[in-house]
């Protein structure tokens, strides 16, 4: 399992390749050769949000998942 965050994100994915992998995922998606299930919130103490965004390519095989939050839980 390979873990990055926000800043270590940056540093390896440009905008554009970005757009274009988000291009490619959205078509997956739309052909239904991807899996997207609705993001989960949780709310937290002080105001603060815990969010769950995962996913599923089928061709890639491969999973993945972001998780976010506001407050003193995002990192």
């Amino acid at each position: 399992m390979l873990v990055i965050n926000g800043r270590e994100t940056a540093e390896i994915l440009s905008m554009q390749a970005c757009i274009g992998v988000m291009q490619d995922v959205l078509a997956a998606l739309s052909a239904g050769d991807a899996i997207q299930s609705l993001r989960q919130v949780m709310p937290l103490m002080g105001g603060n949000l815990f969010g769950l965004m995962p996913g599923y390519l089928r061709q890639e095989a491969a999973a993945g998942c972001q998780i976010s939050g506001s407050g003193s839980c995002s990192g």
